[in-house]
């Protein structure tokens, strides 16, 4: 599949709602208050929305850049 920005916002997005479940479930059973339990579970996604998506766009960048310089460097002839 064709990488982009689109397909990893997707990815990132349908994550993050399977774990705002998860975090809104453990946070109602820690503090036993649906309010409260949302807003532990708002914030803590959102963050973590933020962060996933940078260290995916960072990690395909870095893969990016490292298979250039691998090609770069197979195309050197060492010296004899």
């Amino acid at each position: 599949m064709e990488d982009n920005i689109k397909w990893t916002i997707v990815k990132v997005l349908l994550w993050r709602i399977l774990a705002f479940i998860i975090s809104i479930c453990s946070a109602y059973f820690i503090v036993n208050d649906l309010k409260s339990a949302l807003r532990i579970g708002f914030i803590d996604n959102l963050i973590k929305i933020i962060v996933h998506y940078i260290f995916e766009r960072t990690w395909i960048y870095w893969r990016k850049n490292k298979s250039t310089e691998n090609h770069e460097s197979d195309d050197e002839i060492p010296d004899s």
